[in-house]
C-alpha cells in the first residue's frame, strides 16, 4: 500500500468532526495507521496469539504425560 501522497482519501464523505479530533487524527496520520502501523500491529498480534496457543497445547501435553507417571 504505497501513496505518494501519504492522504488517506475516503470513498464515502463523512460528517463534521470536532476540530481536536481532525488535528489529533489528520489524513496523513490515518494513513499512516491504517497502511502502516495497524497492518504490522495485526500480525504481531497474530503471530503472540499464535505462540501463546503452542504453549498452552504444550503444557496440556506436558500436564498429561504427568498424570499417567
Amino acid at each position: 500500500m504505497i501513496s505518494n501522497e501519504h492522504v488517506f482519501k475516503h470513498t464515502l464523505s463523512r460528517g463534521p468532526s470536532p476540530f481536536l479530533a481532525r488535528t489529533l487524527y489528520s489524513p496523513a496520520v490515518e494513513w499512516y495507521w491504517k497502511c502502516l502501523v495497524a497492518p504490522l500491529a495485526l500480525r504481531c498480534a497474530a503471530a503472540i496469539a499464535a505462540i501463546m496457543s503452542v504453549l498452552v497445547i504444550w503444557s496440556e501435553v506436558i500436564q498429561t504425560v504427568e498424570w499417567f507417571k
